[in-house]
């Protein structure tokens, strides 16, 4: 948005931002999720977070107490007393979960917390990075959603993290280019574009609000 030019074209990017940006708004729920439908719905609500965060970003105007109840539902998937993540809105797999919690971390500047602690030691672990056991459209995007997560800040975590999953996903892609979903989502176009997502994104860290 802000690489267009002033004038009619850049009127209606902003218009259809704001547009998509009260559409997401009204849909949040008061416990902060976007949706309770699917099979694992915090993917759902990570998707629509990135998408007001991405809007604030470029000047949207996102209310501050979407994004608080935002950040909170995504934090409270952790529980800290029994130090595992919580499920109940991720069908059972907790990688779904962690790639929520993380990413929320990472876009709050929260980091340190105890949930994205925990989903940084968790995503090391060959068993829980594998999710359902086989790599489903939600595989994909928790890998995607890691990442950007992973990129928000860099280092050495980033690092180990780039090297894993560059190794996965170049394991797993068929000989066409493309990735496939062996479970749930199993489109190949959302699969793929899941993946060649995570593999162009480099690091990025949070520039300081002014």
């Amino acid at each position: 948005m802000r690489t267009l030019p002033a004038g009619e074209e850049r009127r209606r990017a902003t218009a259809a931002l704001d547009t998509c940006v009260t559409k997401i708004q009204a849909l949040q729920r008061e416990d902060g999720s976007f949706a309770k439908d699917g099979w694992a719905p915090v993917l759902s609500s990570a998707f629509a977070a990135n998408g007001l965060y991405a809007a604030k970003d470029v000047g949207a105007k996102v209310a501050p107490k979407t994004i608080a109840r935002s950040e909170a539902y995504m934090m409270k998937g952790y529980d800290a007393e029994k130090k595992q993540f919580r499920t109940n809105d991720s069908a059972g797999v907790a990688l779904y979960q962690a790639a929520g919690s993380l990413m929320g971390a990472a876009q709050s500047g929260r980091m340190a917390d105890a949930p994205a602690k925990a989903a940084r030691t968790a995503l090391t672990d060959e068993a829980f990075v594998r999710g359902f056991g086989s790599y489903g459209g939600e595989e994909h995007v928790s890998y995607m959603l890691s990442t950007e997560a992973f990129a928000k800040t860099g280092g050495e975590d980033w690092n180990k993290w780039s090297t894993s999953i560059r190794a996965r996903l170049a394991a797993i892609q068929r000989e066409d280019g493309t990735w496939r979903g062996d479970h749930c989502i199993t489109s190949t176009s959302f699969c793929t574009a899941a993946s060649l997502i995570t593999l162009a994104i480099r690091p990025t860290p949070v520039t300081p609000a002014l």
